[in-house]
């Protein structure tokens, strides 16, 4: 539930094409207000302000994060930057917001969420599908006990995005995993009350530069339940995902992770809730939780949990080791 409306000043670390999401996003979500814009890179940060009229521009993160009147900070740069991005605002007192994955290992993970609870401010994971109307419908359904028992959850997300530098370069944390196998994992995750899996099954194929650039992945969880997820940016994957329950199914046809609509099939019936589409505003819901959260005193999200977040990092790290994939930071 929606909490009484406070207004808070978000300054954005990165100033990409998902940056450009979340201040869209921003406009349609009461007390949101992007002031602050911060680059590396010369004069990207004021370009991105002038086109969508963020007040401030800054050409270092340091100076953002100096800032007294930004409340929240949105890290948004490469996976790779996640960290000490996300560090730096914390320790300026700054909230924070950081797209997934949350860090580029389980190490990075512990090490934030150390931070964020001896400084006392909130941090997330940007896991936006998670805070989607369908999903939450799913869950709801879930609940409610529509399926029965969920027995086996299958999803996957594949595009082709060899075309992407930063997704080929083993030096910004790339490949599928991070950028797109996330989305099913964290899926599967959600399902099975953020239980880590207790063996997994893998096969990956490789690109040139070393990174995964498509993987197979099955899951079992404690419960004896599976999850069969697949990810690739080499090529598309059918965007869907099945819910298979012991007395109910649901669907969510294509681009589960945008998730518009989806569909529960039990005791012969079909019932159908769908959404409009939102994508240049997908992003509002995961920000009012944000700000539902600070408000009401939380310091970290019920829905997005530091612990679940801190264990799918755990299950990557497991998959990267198997793969023998090790990114040269690390």
């Amino acid at each position: 539930m929606r909490v009484a409306e406070t207004t808070f000043n978000w300054g954005i670390l990165g100033s990409g094409n998902i940056a450009r999401k979340l201040v869209k996003s921003s406009w349609s979500v009461p007390g949101c207000r992007v002031t602050a814009v911060a680059s590396r890179t010369p004069g990207k940060a004021q370009a991105f302000a002038a086109e969508l009229e963020v007040d401030k521009a800054f050409a270092s993160y340091e100076e953002l994060v100096a800032d007294p009147e930004v409340d929240i900070v949105y890290v948004a740069n490469t996976h790779n930057g996640h960290e000490s991005a996300a560090l730096l605002a914390l320790e300026a007192g700054k909230h924070v917001l950081c797209e997934k994955p949350l860090a580029v290992n389980a190490r990075q993970v512990k090490t934030m969420i150390e931070a964020a609870r001896t400084r006392r401010r909130f941090l997330m994971e940007g896991m936006w599908t998670r805070f989607l109307p369908a999903i939450e419908q799913v869950q709801t359904w879930v609940r409610e006990g529509k399926t029965g028992k969920i027995r086996q959850v299958h999803a996957s997300f594949g595009l082709n995005l060899m075309h992407v530098p930063r997704l080929t370069d083993p030096h910004l944390a790339g490949g599928a995993l991070l950028d797109l196998g996330i989305y099913p994992i964290s899926f599967a995750s959600m399902l099975f009350g953020g239980a880590a899996p207790v063996s997994v099954k893998t096969s990956v194929e490789k690109l040139d530069s070393g990174v995964d650039g498509a993987a197979n992945m099955l899951f079992e969880f404690p419960g004896g339940e599976w999850a069969d997820l697949k990810c690739s940016c080499m090529y598309a994957l059918p965007t869907e995902a099945w819910i298979i329950g012991e007395t109910g199914q649901i669907h969510i046809p294509a681009d589960f992770y945008a998730s518009q609509k989806a569909v529960l099939y039990t005791n012969g019936k079909e019932t159908v809730a769908s959404f409009p589409s939102e994508r240049q505003q997908s992003f509002k819901y995961q920000i009012q939780e944000v700000q539902d959260c600070i408000s009401t005193g939380l310091l970290e999200s019920p829905r997005m949990p530091l612990h679940e977040t801190l264990t799918i990092a755990e299950t990557m790290d497991s998959l990267r080791r198997e793969w023998g994939i090790t990114y040269p930071f690390e």
